[in-house]
């Protein structure tokens, strides 16, 4: 058993003061109070003397009669029309009238008059010298038009393909492509470019927008989120419950360096090693040890029901007790991942893929530029997709991102990254961007189309005490459709805004 995670307290826990919000200008998404309700137009008393579920809804009017429309072509006419009326229209030849007014043509019963009156407007009636006779008509050719082949006919597609409309195009007016030799360009230059030249934006939306009063202004460094329960932690344990959008806080005695979490609790790593915290605890209670350390954990993973810890460079599969934690891999620079997989890059530059479903180890493939960040001094950024074989990572001025297992791989000229994170699961879901640059963090969310679909800029004092660059910890929360921040000025939510 190891020494007491949380600090003595009579009750374990404390709720945030005015000070411990978060304090922003943009309005907090509105909620709905649980006692409100919904009037529903359609609940009409029932007829006991109709069939069931039938709408007992008519009115009558002075004369006992139903004056509802409905009602009257429902009740008086079974088919919506009197089929009786049918017989009185007129069927036969059209009625016209010459300019004489003398003549007439074809049957006119029924047709001699429309109103009773003559406002000089016969049906038929045209400039001429009677039936036959086109003097009162203009062809296209008096009136200067021509025909024109190539719209007179389907010409199958080819209309506007044969001529050049390279003189239409200001090339001056395009943004630049920076290609080298081959005509080739990067990526991501290609979107720098259009960026400055504002376009690329097409599904950008409305941006994003912090969220008033969710989480809480306590320092934290590290974030699990699982099934709408958010959990940070650094120096105290922040939980936000399902439903909930403020943070309750537990002191801690150890600095909490690592997180993941599941349905029975949060897996916690420190500076000495890894405990499990029920999900439902009253501290100080007595919590399961899996591991001791000498070192820091550095990141911690569920899967295959297992939990999977990064302790300097080695890779340590902690089972059930009483099974002895063990070593499955060394020299290990990244680990991260979750239920449906893991993924590590190594020291030699490799990539390899724990997969959830049946326990085995694969490579990934790495391309070149992408194996020279894996050995690079800093160790790189990485996050995987759940639900997918979507991975990202970045250093100091690029993103890598893969949505098909390695095989192919996007690169991305953004600058100062500081955080990656999938928002939502599968292959399309979209990955953010957090960066840090003149003294503001960035969140920028891109598509599986690598175009910017919602951005949003924070004031440094949200996510750092000072200058100095922030340590920043993202996840998304699907069930609140909210990415989280854990940082040095607190637990906070930013995401899309909510205009109801």
């Amino acid at each position: 058993m190891s020494e007491p995670l949380f600090e003595p307290d009579a009750s374990g826990a404390r709720g945030l003061s005015a000070s411990d919000a978060i304090d922003v200008s943009t309005a907090a998404p509105p909620r709905k109070d649980a006692d409100d309700e919904l009037i529903d137009p359609l609940d009409d008393e029932l007829d006991p003397h109709e069939p069931d579920g039938a709408r007992h809804d008519r009115t009558e009017g002075p004369g006992g009669e139903p004056d509802d429309l409905h009602d009257v072509l429902e009740d008086d006419h079974p088919s919506g029309l009197d089929a009786d009326l049918a017989h009185d229209l007129p069927i036969g030849a059209p009625h016209f009238i010459d300019d004489d007014r003398g003549s007439e043509h074809g049957d006119k019963s029924g047709m001699d008059e429309v109103d009773g009156t003559d406002d000089g407007h016969e049906m038929g009636h045209f400039e001429g010298d009677g039936a036959g006779d086109d003097a009162g008509w203009a062809t296209d050719e008096e009136h200067g038009l021509e025909d024109d082949p190539r719209t007179s006919a389907d010409d199958g597609g080819a209309e506007g393909t044969s001529e050049d409309i390279a003189a239409e195009v200001d090339e001056a007016l395009l943004p630049e492509l920076d290609a080298d030799d081959g005509g080739t360009f990067e990526l991501g230059d290609f979107m720098k470019e259009l960026r400055r030249e504002g376009l690329g934006h097409e599904s950008e939306g409305d941006g994003w927008s912090v969220y008033e009063g969710w989480g809480a202004r306590i320092a934290c460094s590290s974030i699990a989120i699982d099934r709408g329960r958010v959990v940070a932690a650094g120096s105290d344990l922040l939980v936000i419950e399902p439903g909930e959008t403020v943070a309750r806080t537990h002191a801690l005695s150890r600095h909490v360096t690592a997180l993941a979490a599941s349905a029975e609790g949060t897996v916690v790593g420190t500076t000495r090693g890894i405990v499990l915290v029920p999900r439902s605890f009253a501290a100080p209670s007595p919590l399961l040890s899996l591991l001791d350390t000498e070192s820091p954990v550095r990141s911690i993973a569920l899967c295959a029901g297992r939990t999977w810890a990064l302790v300097g460079s080695e890779l340590w599969q902690v089972a059930s007790p009483p099974a002895p934690p063990t070593v499955s891999r060394s020299a290990v620079r990244v680990l991260v991942g979750g239920p449906d997989g893991l993924v590590i890059a190594s020291a030699d530059g490799s990539l390899e893929r724990f997969r959830g479903d049946d326990g085995d180890w694969e490579p990934l493939p790495v391309p070149t530029d992408v194996a020279a960040l894996l050995t690079a001094d800093d160790p790189p950024l990485v996050a995987t997709c759940a639900a997918s074989q979507s991975f990202a990572l970045a250093s100091r001025n690029t993103v890598f991102v893969s949505r098909d297992g390695g095989e192919s791989t996007a690169s991305l000229d953004i600058e100062g990254a500081i955080a990656l994170a999938f928002a939502g699961t599968g292959p399309l879901c979209a990955l953010v961007v957090a960066t840090w640059s003149g003294g503001r963090v960035a969140i920028i969310s891109i598509d599986d189309r690598h175009r910017i679909t919602g951005e949003i800029e924070l004031d440094a004092d949200l996510v750092s005490n000072d200058d100095e660059e922030p340590t920043l910890a993202m996840a998304w929360d699907e069930s609140r459709e909210a990415l989280f921040l854990a940082a040095q000025g607190g637990l906070l939510a930013v995401g899309p805004k909510r205009t109801h």
